[in-house]
Order: structure tokens, then C-alpha cells, then sequence
């Protein structure tokens, strides 16, 4: 039987709000984050919406500017 190997090598990351013109308007950086759950969207032929995605992060905290 093969094994799966999952191995998650922490790092830090960097979030940014944009306005309607994709200027950031606020930016957080985090330390030793890594990925906890992730929700993809549930396409639906029908459904006029648009496709959203949900990434949930553990991180260490925050790193200052």
C-alpha cells in the first residue's frame, strides 16, 4: 500500500484587503503559517453566482511593519 507523506513547512505570509480598483487598503503579515481547512465551491449549472473558496491559516501571530 503507498503511504501519503504530508509534511508542512511553516512560513510567513502576507494578506492584503484591495479596493474596487485593486489597491491594497489594508495588509496584515503573519509568521509560521500554515493551511488548516479548505472549502472550494460548489458549482451549480443553474445558480447565476460566482464560485467562492474559503482557505483557512494557523499562524504564529503577527509580524510588525
Amino acid at each position: 500500500m503507498a503511504k501519503l507523506k504530508l509534511e508542512v513547512k511553516r512560513q510567513t505570509a502576507e494578506i492584503s484587503a484591495l479596493d474596487s480598483e485593486g489597491h491594497p487598503i489594508a495588509t496584515w503579515n503573519l509568521e509560521g503559517v500554515f493551511p488548516v481547512r479548505w472549502n472550494g465551491p460548489s458549482l451549480d449549472v443553474g445558480a447565476n453566482q460566482a464560485a467562492t473558496e474559503t482557505l483557512e491559516l494557523a499562524h504564529n501571530g503577527f509580524l510588525r511593519g
